[in-house]
């Protein structure tokens, strides 16, 4: 069975709403675009796919709740804040109704890596991935899982790379189809993900 989806740390989940309602409508605009166009949804086995954060302050964030793939347009309570991320020790700090994204320490990779960095999208496209893959553009280690405290590590890494900051997207290598676009708000990571998309299927 796909192993998408699953929960990769250990998260400290204070159950609490959150109340950042421009974000959760920004992030849900946005979400419903990438849903529509399949960049988000449910695999073969039933597993959600897809995930989107947008930085709250320092290095917090908010990010789409766990398993939330299926749902085209998400209520506030599938919403979680991050407000620690410990990528040695595999842990997660949040606070909301439900746990939050298994690409959290991802997410957080990013945010820790580079203040510019406002927004992040993590999308499913093979085609996009293959091309990536293929043409050897910016990409995490094949060996590398998705959603868990190594691949954090090796996307701070990644960040060292000056060509990270200019092309703003990258391929998981480890976790196929797997994609990642960041920017500078979530307009601007939206626009990198679809221009990146008009890019490979001219």
């Amino acid at each position: 069975m796909s192993r998408e989806g699953l929960i990769q740390f250990t998260c400290h989940l204070t159950e609490k709403k959150i109340g950042n309602t421009e974000i959760i409508s920004a992030i849900n605009d946005c979400r419903t675009k990438l849903f529509d166009l399949g960049f988000i949804g449910v695999d073969a086995n039933g597993q959600g796919y897809g995930n989107i954060s947008v930085r709250t302050c320092d290095k917090e964030f908010i990010i789409t709740a766990s398993q939330t793939g299926k749902y085209r347009i998400l209520e506030p309570n599938y919403f979680t804040e991050i407000k620690k991320c410990i990528f040695k020790e595999n842990k997660v700090y949040a606070t909301g109704e439900n746990m939050p994204s298994s690409e959290s320490l991802t997410h957080g990779a990013l945010y820790e890596s580079n203040d510019a960095i406002q927004a992040v999208i993590h999308v499913h496209c093979k085609k996009m991935w293959d091309f990536f893959m293929n043409k050897k553009f910016l990409s995490t280690p094949i060996k590398t899982g998705f959603g868990t405290a190594n691949l954090a590590l090796a996307i701070i890494s990644l960040c060292e790379n000056p060509m990270m900051q200019q092309q703003k997207i990258f391929a998981m290598g480890g976790h196929e189809s797997g994609v990642i676009a960041f920017g500078q708000d979530l307009h601007d990571a939206e626009d990198i993900l679809l221009g990146t998309m008009r890019l490979v299927e001219n």
